[in-house]
């Protein structure tokens, strides 16, 4: 295998991740979870910041939720 189709088979690998994240967690429309997922690859280290800015969620909600 060349360098280029192994970059290609890498690249349609890691497309197909948030899909199966998502059928996985079955996070619920519009929720921070759904949110996360879908940018998780853009932002695969996250922090509590982070996650506030891509949820537009306080901290707390979050916190809130895992505790549920």
């Amino acid at each position: 295998m060349h360098a280029n189709e192994a970059a290609a088979e890498s690249a349609q690998a890691l497309s197909e991740l948030p899909g199966a994240w998502k059928h996985v967690a079955k996070p619920r429309a519009n929720s921070a979870d759904e949110a996360l997922l879908a940018r998780l690859l853009e932002v695969p280290i996250l922090n509590a910041d982070m996650a506030t800015e891509i949820t537009g969620q306080p901290m707390s909600a979050r916190i809130a939720h895992l505790v549920d």
